[in-house]
């Protein structure tokens, strides 16, 4: 994927993700956990980024909305 693409997001107060990076274009979403592995989910849709987003802005947990809306919901696969 093309670097230029993607929005990255650091949530700081996180106890489980170190950083989300989206793809608009192709609709993925990538998520680095602190536990060292790396997952990518695709056919994420543009308006559940945009919750991701606005509530880690809230200071909201990255990792329980990743658990309750992303995970199950979405083809995702462990790239590293």
């Amino acid at each position: 994927m093309n670097d230029d693409e993607r929005e990255t997001l650091i949530p700081h107060s996180s106890t489980n993700v170190v950083k989300f990076e989206w793809w608009p274009s192709k609709s993925v979403l990538q998520v680095e956990f602190k536990n060292g592995g790396v997952y990518e989910y695709t056919g994420v849709p543009q308006s559940v980024f945009d919750e991701l987003r606005n509530g880690h802005m809230r200071g909201e947990s990255a990792g329980k909305f990743i658990a309750q809306r992303i995970k199950g919901y979405y083809d995702g696969k462990k790239v590293s």
